[in-house]
């Protein structure tokens, strides 16, 4: 069951302040602003030290393992 408003049911929306005549919403669209390009490659070249800073560091604890396992197998009992 649909209704359809006729002009009466129209006017008397517009005239609650439901929808207001003047206000089609057509407001101005605004773009976000873009970072520049420095700026995105300066955000890139820290978060690439930041994952290589850490790749180095679990590399390094590996090898800290492998050469503390390697010392016991050598030692002489």
């Amino acid at each position: 069951m649909s209704h359809v408003l006729g002009s009466l049911g129209a006017t008397n929306i517009l005239a609650s302040g439901a929808l207001s005549k003047k206000d089609k919403g057509k407001g101005k669209m605004t773009e976000p602003e873009q970072p520049s390009k420095e700026k995105v490659l300066e955000q890139m070249s820290v978060q690439l030290a930041r994952d290589l800073e850490a790749r180095f560091a679990q590399e390094d604890q590996i090898i800290t393992k492998q050469v503390k396992r390697d010392s016991e197998i050598v030692k002489p009992t």
